[in-house]
């Protein structure tokens, strides 16, 4: 298949370049070329999410980094199915707050320093940086995403875990959602029913979702 038809055939949803631990990932070779590896893609293909290894180098890699992402897109048919809490797994989370808003919802960005402010400026809208206060702010508001920075961090604290588990049902009714952004998946006993696992791949790094009705 030549590159530019190769191009048309996927969806690029992120590219994260692959970090060179005790020389592990140079074990790994290209899908299309069978060099090392320098870049780990998420794909969506005929609507399933798919991963690949790529060297960046060879025509077909390069045809397909260079398509604009679409992570935006993803996360709005989520949202669309109603999903009330999303986690992105990404080692770049300034690249996510970029990508990921999509027309159709407000979105709002938190850490645990800043406080929220609005997606694409920034303002902070509250100076808010105690994780439970965060989670329920959500609540006050119809079609709004929160997109939390390593809020992952937090879910072995009883209260942060109540305090999702009692927004879910606010955020299906309102149209709003938390989006967890975080470079692994952390979980207590217990708490994987808010952030349940997709199911087994090619990658570590994939999006978990708390499925709607």
């Amino acid at each position: 298949m030549k590159a530019d038809s190769l191009r048309k055939e996927f969806n690029v949803i992120s590219v994260e370049e692959m970090v060179t631990v005790n020389g592990e990932d140079k074990i790994l070779i290209c899908e299309f070329c069978h060099q090392p590896v320098r870049y780990e893609i998420a794909m969506e293909v005929k609507g399933q999410i798919t991963y690949a290894w790529l060297c960046g180098e060879c025509p077909k890699s390069k045809a397909i980094m260079s398509a604009p992402t679409g992570g935006g897109r993803m996360l709005k048919n989520y949202l669309k199915a109603g999903y009330p809490a999303l986690c992105v797994l990404t080692q770049e989370p300034h690249r996510a707050e970029q990508v990921l808003p999509c027309e159709g919802w407000k979105f709002y960005i938190w850490d645990c320093l800043r406080g929220i402010k609005e997606a694409g400026t920034t303002r902070i809208m509250e100076e808010i940086r105690d994780p439970v206060e965060a989670v329920n702010w959500l609540g006050q508001f119809q079609d709004t995403i929160l997109m939390a920075h390593n809020l992952h961090l937090f879910l072995e604290v009883p209260e942060v875990i109540q305090a999702i588990q009692n927004g879910i049902p606010r955020w299906k009714a309102t149209g709003s959602a938390l989006v967890m952004i975080s470079p692994v998946i952390q979980m207590r006993a217990g708490s994987g029913d808010l952030f349940p696992y997709p199911g087994p791949g090619a990658s570590q790094r994939r999006r978990t979702v708390y499925p709607p009705d």
